[in-house]
C-alpha cells in the first residue's frame, strides 16, 4: 500500500496496513479530516500537512461514524459499546453522551441546522435526539 502525502510529494506512508485498524473517515470544511479507530479511539488531523493535532478516547470500542456539526465546532460519533457522543473540536472533549441504544451504533449524522442527531443502530431503532444547550 502506498499513501500520498496531501501537501507533498513524497509518501507520507508506505507498507502494509492492519485491516479493520479505521473504521470511517470525515473531512470538514475548515481543513480538519477525521479518523476512527478499532480501539475506540479518534484522531484528528490538519489536512494542509495531515500532522495529528488531536487524539481522543472515550468509547470502549470501535468507533463506527463520526459527523462534525455545520459550523465544525462539534463532531458527533457513534460506536460499537452502544453509545452516541458529541465532542468539542477545539478542546478534544466529550461534551454530552447518549445511552439510549441496546446494540452497536452504526450511524450518526446532524441535522443541518445542528440542533438534532441522529443515529441508527443494530437494535434496529433510529434514534433522535435534541442536542443540549451549549452543545452542539
Amino acid at each position: 500500500m502506498r499513501c500520498q502525502r496531501m501537501a507533498a510529494s513524497s509518501p507520507a506512508y508506505e507498507g502494509p496496513i492492519r485491516l479493520h485498524s479505521m473504521e470511517c473517515v470525515r473531512i470538514h470544511r475548515n481543513r480538519v479530516y477525521h479518523t476512527t479507530q478499532d480501539d475506540g479511539h479518534m484522531k484528528l488531523y490538519d489536512v494542509a500537512n495531515s500532522d495529528v493535532v488531536g487524539t481522543l478516547s472515550g468509547h470502549s470500542s470501535w468507533v463506527l461514524s463520526v459527523s462534525f456539526s455545520g459550523d465544525g465546532r462539534s463532531f458527533t460519533s457513534s460506536s460499537s459499546d452502544k453509545s452516541v457522543k458529541i465532542w468539542n473540536v477545539a478542546e478534544r472533549q466529550c461534551l454530552h453522551t447518549f445511552n439510549d441504544h441496546q446494540d452497536q451504533v452504526w450511524g450518526v449524522k446532524y441535522s443541518p441546522d445542528s440542533s438534532k442527531v441522529i443515529s441508527v443502530s443494530e437494535d434496529r431503532s433510529v434514534n433522535l435526539y435534541d442536542c443540549p444547550p451549549n452543545v452542539s
